[in-house]
Parts: structure tokens; C-alpha cells; sequence
């Protein structure tokens, strides 16, 4: 019987159907042709009977996620019982936006913690990107919502972001201040906005510059607008590695090479001060080492 590819392996590895799309577009199912693994690049591909395929997991993202995940599958760097704070792998979306996606981490929290009354953005309190890796904050309980909001809005949480970039700032440290507003020429995407843009703030550091026209950033966010850091760095001509959206695709990355390694806080209830650091991920660090070699 012929089936769809994205149908086929659905069935087969117990996964959902926008998981194997999702696979199909980063270049992860191959066709197994006479040894060779052959690239499918259409999820609507017709499978035969007699054809073999697989699905190669690279380093691009630090954990695929099953098909029914919860709080305890997350990779968790601090929990009480007020909030808690997660390292976000790549491929996980934060909360569903236009369209349908599954996993969500607003899915997975609003069944743990079905007191949060926000169903959309449960406990949700600030966001990264989908591709974007790294420490997330997120409240068990609405008053935690509207105490960690507050610290975020008076710039009282500390975020500190690590990227790769095409290119290398002029300036070895400095701020980019530059509002943002939605593009007017590309659904879903943002763009620098001299008139209607919003206030938005980066201040960045290069950390390492290669021979080869990369370097490793380290930002600091004084705002947080949607895709800030990737536009910033667009508008500077240094768009982050692997950014489809905001430069090129990379054959060295699959995803955009930024990761939120760092925050900051002091805990709204103890007071105790909350200061994290997360790993750099495997598919960045694999970078880091060939440029350094």
C-alpha cells in the first residue's frame, strides 16, 4: 500500500505528523537507495512497500522530544514551588502561535499545573524563540505570573544570551538601540522600524573573533522584543549563523546559533538571590571547536 511519507513514519516511530514534517524540512529523513541515504525533501512523498528509510538524529538539537512529554522530561536548573527554570532544547516552541504545533512548553505546563488560569501562555512569563536554546523561566502559580512579569518589565532579571555570527561588529563591545516592529514584507518576521518600531535595547561583547569572519557574542537583553538579538544583528550585517530568517542557512548548523545561557534574579518570594548558567549546547559547541581548529 502507498502512503505519504509524513503518514508512514507517524505510524511506524509513534510520533506526531508535524514532528516528521518538521523532520522532513531540517534534512533529517534520508531514503536508503542501493547504501546510500538519499535526502527526502517532501513531506508528501509517496512510499513504497519495498523502500527503506530513516531518520538520522543529529547534534542540532539537544533532545528530541516523544510524542507525550511532562515537567519531568525537561531539563530542569531550579525548582521550588513557586516557579521553576528549564534549559529549552532547539524544536520546542514556547507557546502555539498562528499555527497548530504539538508539545508545546505551554502544553506540557498547563496539564502539570492546571491552577494557572492563562490555558495560552500558562506560567509563561517571558519567551525564546523555537530554535533558540537555553534557560527559561517559568511561574507554577498566576500570583508567581504577575511577580516574575513585573521583575522582567523593571529589568530586574538579568538575560545574557551566547551567539555565533557571520561577521564581526565594528565595535568589539557597544549597544544597539534600534526599534523593532513587525515586517511589513514578511509574515512573521520583525524589522528594524525607525517611526512605528518599539524602544528595543541590546548590549553586546565579542568574545572571540575567528579567521574565518566568525565570532562568538555574548548579549545582554535591556529589552526583550520578539527575535531582538536576530535583528540587531541583521541590521549590523553580523545575522547569526543558520538564521533562516534573518540570513542564510548554514551547512554548519541546522538551527540559528543562539543559546540563553545566563540569569539573574533574586527569588520574588525569599529573596534569595538566583543566578544560572547553562552549558552551551553540543551543535554550538561542535562549531566553536572546528573554528578553533
Amino acid at each position: 500500500m502507498e502512503e505519504r511519507i509524513d503518514l508512514v513514519l507517524s505510524k511506524e516511530l509513534n510520533r506526531s505528523r508535524v514532528q516528521i514534517q518538521n523532520f522532513i524540512r531540517d534534512h533529517m529523513v534520508y531514503k536508503i537507495s542501493e547504501g546510500n541515504n538519499i535526502p527526502v525533501t517532501k513531506r508528501s512523498l509517496i512510499c513504497k512497500e519495498e523502500e527503506e528509510y530513516c531518520i538520522l538524529i543529529d547534534n542540532s538539537y539537544n533532545k528530541i522530544l516523544p510524542n507525550k512529554i511532562n515537567v519531568s522530561d525537561l531539563d530542569i536548573y531550579f525548582e521550588d514551588e513557586y516557579l521553576l527554570v528549564i534549559n529549552k532544547p532547539a524544536n520546542m516552541v514556547v507557546h502555539s502561535g498562528h499555527g497548530t504545533q504539538d508539545n508545546t512548553l505551554a502544553d506540557i505546563l498547563v496539564n502539570e499545573y492546571c491552577n494557572l488560569q492563562n490555558k495560552y501562555r500558562p506560567g509563561i512569563v517571558h519567551r525564546l524563540d523555537k530554535d533558540t536554546t537555553g534557560l527559561i523561566i517559568v511561574a507554577k502559580n498566576d500570583d508567581m505570573v504577575r511577580r516574575l512579569s513585573g521583575m522582567i518589565k523593571d529589568k530586574q532579571v538579568t538575560r545574557k544570551y551566547l551567539a555565533i555570527t557571520s561577521n564581526t561588529p565594528r565595535s568589539l563591545q557597544g549597544t544597539i538601540d534600534i526599534k523593532i516592529a513587525p515586517s511589513k514584507r514578511q509574515k512573521g518576521a520583525m524589522a528594524v522600524a525607525y517611526h512605528r518600531g518599539i524602544k528595543s535595547v541590546t548590549k553586546y561583547n565579542v568574545l572571540k573573533k575567528y579567521s574565518n569572519h566568525y565570532a562568538l557574542l555574548e548579549y545582554r537583553l535591556i529589552t526583550g522584543r520578539t527575535h531582538q538579538i536576530r535583528v540587531h544583528m541583521q541590521f549590523i550585517g553580523c545575522p547569526i549563523v543558520g538564521d533562516q530568517m534573518y540570513g542564510t542557512c548554514s551547512r554548519l548548523i541546522d538551527r540559528q546559533a543562539l543559546h540563553a545561557y545566563y540569569l539573574q534574579f533574586s527569588h520574588p518570594i525569599t529573596g534569595k538571590d538566583i543566578t544560572l548558567k547553562c552549558n552551551i549546547p553540543i551543535d554550538m559547541r561542535n562549531l566553536i571547536d572546528a573554528f578553533d581548529n
